[in-house]
């Protein structure tokens, strides 16, 4: 778990493969006001570089970013944004070859 679980708060959860350097995110808009956070990405490997794919709402759109550094990840963190309330965002990290 990258956040504390608590009613009123956003929830992150990030789950990842060390041997391939796949990772995949979960992030629960949980009835925090605020639709954006800044999640820093513990668990990857800093000297990887990743593609990033965020999935988000009922519909699935997905917006892609390509080549972040692992280490940017894990300290500046990854901006995720709700589209509303009660929303859930999935982000697949891929290491680039």
């Amino acid at each position: 778990h990258l956040t504390t679980p608590q009613l009123g708060s956003m929830q992150a959860a990030l789950y990842s493969d060390p041997e391939s350097g796949r990772a995949l995110l979960f992030a629960f808009q949980f009835g925090d006001p605020a639709l954006a956070h800044t999640i820093p990405l513990r668990g990857l490997d800093p000297s990887r570089r990743y593609c990033v794919s965020v999935r988000v709402g009922h519909k699935g759109m997905v917006t892609e970013n390509s080549d972040i550094p692992g280490r940017e990840l894990a300290e500046r963190g990854l901006n995720i944004a709700f589209p509303h309330a009660g929303a859930a965002v999935l982000v697949e990290l891929n290491p680039v070859k």
